[in-house]
């Protein structure tokens, strides 16, 4: 049992860190760094995002409106703007799963 109301802080290693008068100044600097750091790859992550899932929509609505429009008389032109137009939506589709839905794998530290 811990006493004083502190208990013992998990590390990302999985050891635990007794909360002593000697390293809690010591530890409240390297959680404050810790969650400087995640909300710096977080927006980041979220930018990249915004900026592939643009890009995306925008290839989708340019394609999109090149297949509905008349003046596409080439069959094999047609055909691969079409293909571009399910590619792209597909694309829509996945980005969100690929950025946010797959958990990162960060490397150990050293």
């Amino acid at each position: 049992m811990w006493g004083g109301g502190l208990s013992p802080i998990r590390t990302f290693q999985g050891d635990f860190i007794p909360i002593t008068a000697d390293n809690l100044l010591l530890l409240s600097g390297a959680l404050m760094s810790d969650q400087q750091d995640f909300r710096q790859r977080f927006r980041s992550k979220v930018i990249g995002f915004i900026v592939a899932e643009a890009s995306a929509i925008g290839v989708l609505f340019l394609a999109g409106s090149f297949a509905v429009s008349s003046w596409l008389t080439n069959p094999e032109l047609a055909f691969s703007v079409n293909i571009v137009t399910i590619v792209a939506a597909a694309a829509v589709a996945i980005i969100p799963i690929v950025f946010f839905a797959v958990a990162p794998i960060f490397p150990g530290r050293r």
